[in-house]
């Protein structure tokens, strides 16, 4: 995540095309996130709680990805969550 931009560079586990729809939702929170001078809590909140059902969709898909894959997914987007959350914090 480039905190500047808001850009994301996701790893392959979330590069599938059945969560592509997941990942253009995230890029758009996190451009307004961080590109509109101060993040503010209510994009940050919206952030976590995508974060949260697609974390809870992919338990649907831990049979069909590699557990390593699957583990570094989660992580991945717990990272996000937690890396809007923290910018809020920072700019107050």
């Amino acid at each position: 995540l480039d905190y500047k931009t808001g850009e994301i560079t996701w790893p392959d586990g979330l590069l599938d095309s059945r969560f592509k729809e997941n990942r253009a939702r995230l890029e758009e929170l996190f451009r307004r996130h961080v590109g509109y001078g101060v993040p503010r809590a209510n994009v940050a909140r919206e952030i976590a709680r995508n974060v949260d059902k697609w974390g809870r969709a992919m338990r649907n898909e831990v049979s069909s990805m590699p557990r390593e894959e699957y583990l570094a997914a989660q992580k991945f987007l717990l990272g996000l969550k937690y890396g809007a959350a923290s910018l809020v914090v920072t700019a107050s």
